[in-house]
């Protein structure tokens, strides 16, 4: 399923949201320049993440527990 282009990612911290059929997904380049992809939600009560749909972050916390 294609989620992105290497394009919006130019540098590390970058991301970008998108949704995966039912499932909300944060695409990110890290520092290694490797793109990762992961649920946008908290495995504790699944609140987003990023409510943003692209920016730059160097960590992504819950808003409920403020886990990172």
């Amino acid at each position: 399923m294609f989620l992105g282009h290497v394009s919006e990612l130019k540098k590390p911290g970058d991301h970008i949201t998108r949704m995966m059929a039912d499932n909300p997904i944060i695409l990110t380049k890290i520092k290694k320049g490797k793109i990762k992809a992961f649920l946008n939600s908290c495995s504790h009560r699944g609140t987003r993440l990023c409510t943003e749909d692209y920016g730059n972050k160097k960590a992504y916390t819950c808003k409920c527990r403020g886990w990172t």
